[in-house]
């Protein structure tokens, strides 16, 4: 289907706008603050809805349609538990509020304030590694899903030139990601996504009222997700012990990590933004509503591209997409003619698929309607040097971009020009916000520790800005040649836990301990991240160099055995099972482990030190400026005593700071998430079902009322709520920017006479 002009039009105008908000924030950009943290004068609606549209891009938007299109959505009946979590997280302010008590304005810098320079520098090249690879497939996701969205040939012909489309695509975006950063720092990056957040709440509704309209939940939308083999279902949450990678065992490895890792990317994106440690919270705190139609829609995305992918009713649309698809895939990563010939003739056999549900053997993870177009890919590519690294990477793109060219057969021109709007704000919010939290922690945290002098305000902006354009080319060449060989989400996981595997434990203990040490701090990095390479290179290379060599000296089943009899005490959660094209430890599992190895280290290091060699206890209350070390006045609220009447305050972190608006929303979040979710739809739910399983009829009801019905009221609530409040923060925000006092000192360096 071909797209208006007017979509066009829509989106080069809202574009537009962006940019030229950008351009007008420059004037407000005085001093190292105004360029990081937005001069420290953010309100909690700013940031809470700034950050939502920071959050949600387009690597966000196709990992979620990847997993659910996978597993369903049964996990999210466990997901509630983490629900639950960050809710006590958020009320508690557990790791932000003393964090943005530090006043430090990069993770960097905190590190040095608790440790010492040495222990930042190392602290932030791993980070700087961890998020740069983390991002690197970011260009070449957003240029696929536009290439595959748009129907666009991979090359075109410019001035007697042939140009890559894909190439084109990158250098636009990232252009239009450095204009956006150089023109204001924090400020345009907070502004341009509290807008286009703004814009996004109306376009998200239309999803989800034109899905809603589209799909009959008892007729398509439940039988489709109840059409599982026993062990994989898509609704059951007591029905998924065969379910791989994507199952419980992640959900019990991410709340873990929820905790530990809560702190380590503070000091990026909006986190020193707040003009208080409590507007920070209350940012969090709001965050459980702001969600609302965002949340829905991607849930009801999925739905449709489940549905119409495997009913019957969808069978003629559903056999287009595939054609399409895989002929899409084959043309991109196939050199060979004759190879690619082969694959395209083979394809080309395969007839429309009439899945009749209830008469047909019910679908797996395994044997599925996907499975002869993966079937001929394997078959066209048997007996080549590279054959399992190239099914890999069909199966993986195959995979990754069913969602757009779906969406492209399903939806109307109208909504399809929506879907490009939305995509393009979120592509354009994440390169920003990626590319400047990756610059912004190499200079402040690899550079400025280095000058015996301060720099002046205007060199240190250029060389932030400067680092934004090295980070970008980096991100540039590395999407050009990285070639992606699994899921989105595990990629993320396994690359991030070099700075997510040994970080958390620094953080969380340098925050609220004062026996931690430099000691443990480096023996949870170095062990934490040692751990998390050993498993990525293994994941990394796995199909192309480590099975063939275990292949050739004839280890795969003693390989195998090990690995299937270290796991077998945890089956079915746990199944380390060998497989030619994928590492039998998935991305969660080398996460848990190395949380569990450096969370270690860390204690025993620091013990050891303490006791060794006589290092004292840390002052805590000098680095938070609490104590006799606060200079406002103002005591810690943590100084409060505990009462029966204010036990449940106390509980759900409501201080002194609270205003009666503010009790309001604490307390609605309680019995939203805890009372609601936790309590009525997780606990009572469990226990219902261990004394008496609910049948499918009542597990459609469930997902229809909490999936559906209640977030639909949450959105329509939330959409007018979050949109007011984010016009009078921004109103605000530039007035309180115009009249702030700058300090020009304060620029992340540590003084360590203070």
């Amino acid at each position: 289907m071909e797209f208006g002009w007017y979509n066009w039009c829509l989106t080069t105008l809202a574009m537009a706008g962006i940019l030229g908000i950008s351009l007008y924030c420059r004037r407000y950009i005085r001093d190292v603050a105004d360029f990081l943290s937005a001069g420290r004068v953010a309100g909690r609606y700013v940031i809470c809805v700034g950050g939502m549209e920071e959050a949600l891009g387009i690597m966000a938007l196709v990992q979620m349609m990847e997993r659910n299109y996978l597993c369903g959505f049964a996990i999210a009946f466990w997901n509630i538990a983490i629900v639950a979590l960050n809710m006590v997280l958020n009320l508690s302010g557990w790791c932000t509020y003393r964090f943005r008590e530090t006043r430090a304005m990069s993770f960097g810098q905190f590190l040095e304030m608790r440790y010492n320079r040495a222990v930042r520098i190392v602290a932030s090249v791993m980070r700087a590694v961890a998020d740069t690879l983390t991002e690197i497939l970011l260009p070449s996701l957003a240029a696929r899903f536009f290439i595959y969205f748009f129907d666009l040939p991979f090359s075109f012909r410019f001035l007697g030139f042939e140009i890559s489309t894909y190439v084109a695509i990158m250098l636009l975006t990232l252009s239009i990601a450095l204009f956006i950063i150089c023109s204001g720092g924090s400020v345009a990056l907070l502004v341009a996504d509290c807008i286009q957040g703004l814009m996004c709440y109306p376009l998200f509704f239309v999803i989800v009222a034109f899905a809603l309209c589209s799909f009959s939940w008892s007729e398509q939308i439940s039988p489709t997700l109840f059409d599982r083999v026993a062990g994989e279902s898509f609704l059951n949450p007591f029905d998924v012990h065969n379910l791989r990678n994507f199952n419980i065992f992640m959900v019990f490895t991410l709340v873990f990590s929820n905790v530990m890792n809560r702190a380590i990317w503070l000091g990026s994106g909006f986190s020193t933004s707040a003009r208080s440690a409590h507007e920070q919270k209350m940012a969090g705190v709001l965050g459980v509503w702001r969600g609302g139609f965002s949340g829905l829609m991607l849930t009801m995305l999925g739905v449709m591209m489940i549905v119409m992918m495997n009913h019957q009713s969808f069978s003629r649309i559903a056999h287009d997409t595939r054609q399409k698809l895989s002929r899409k895939v084959a043309e991109e990563i196939i050199v060979d003619e004759a190879v690619r010939q082969r694959l395209v003739g083979s394809l080309a056999a395969i007839g429309e698929q009439k899945h009749v549900i209830g008469a047909d053997r019910p679908l797996s993870q395994s044997v599925n309607l996907e499975s002869p177009y993966q079937n001929a890919a394997r078959l066209a590519f048997a007996g080549q040097p590279d054959a399992n690294m190239n099914f890999q990477k069909f199966r993986t793109l195959y995979q990754q971009l069913m969602f757009p060219v779906a969406m492209r057969y399903l939806m109307p021109r109208w909504l399809l020009g929506m879907l490009m709007l939305l995509a393009v704000m979120l592509m354009i919010s994440t390169d920003c916000s990626r590319i400047f939290m990756i610059a912004s922690g190499i200079a402040q945290d690899l550079v400025l520790p280095f000058l015996k002098k301060p720099m002046a305000t205007r060199d240190q902006l250029l060389m932030i800005r400067c680092f934004s354009g090295v980070v970008a080319a980096v991100l540039f060449f590395g999407s050009l040649f990285m070639a992606q060989v699994d899921y989105i989400q595990l990629f993320v996981v396994a690359v991030g836990a070099l700075w997510t595997g040994g970080a958390g434990a620094v953080a969380v203990f340098g925050l609220y301990s004062r026996f931690g040490n430099t000691a443990g701090a480096f023996a949870s990095l170095l062990g934490g991240a040692g751990f998390s390479i050993s498993g990525m290179l293994l994941s990394r290379n796995w199909a192309d160099h480590v099975y063939p060599w275990l292949e050739r000296h004839d280890l795969v089943s003693a390989v195998g055995r090990f690995f299937e009899t270290v796991s077998s005490p945890f089956h079915p959660i746990v199944v380390w099972k060998m497989d030619p094209a994928r590492f039998p430890i998935n991305a969660y599992e080398i996460l848990f482990l190395s949380l569990l190895v450096s969370t270690s280290l860390y204690v025993a290091a620091s013990l050891i030190a303490k006791y060794v060699a006589g290092i004292k206890p840390f002052d805590l209350d000098r680095m938070l400026h609490r104590g006799a070390h606060a200079d406002d006045g103002s005591r810690s609220a943590a100084a409060d005593s505990w009462t029966l009447r204010n036990i449940f305050s106390k509980l759900i972190g409501i201080t002194p700071e609270y205003t009666r608006g503010d009790r309001i929303i604490a307390r609605s979040v309680f019995i939203y998430t805890f009372i609601y979710r936790f309590v009525i739809c997780f606990v009572i739910v469990l226990i219902l079902n261990l004394i008496s399983p609910w049948k499918r009829e009542g597990w459609s009801l469930y997902y229809l009322i909490t999936l559906i019905i209640v977030p639909s009221c949450v959105g329509l609530v939330s959409t007018f709520w979050f949109s007011i409040g984010g016009v009078i923060d921004l109103r605000r925000m530039f007035h309180d920017l115009a009249a702030r006092k700058r300090d020009y000192s304060d620029d992340g360096r540590v003084d360590k006479k203070s």
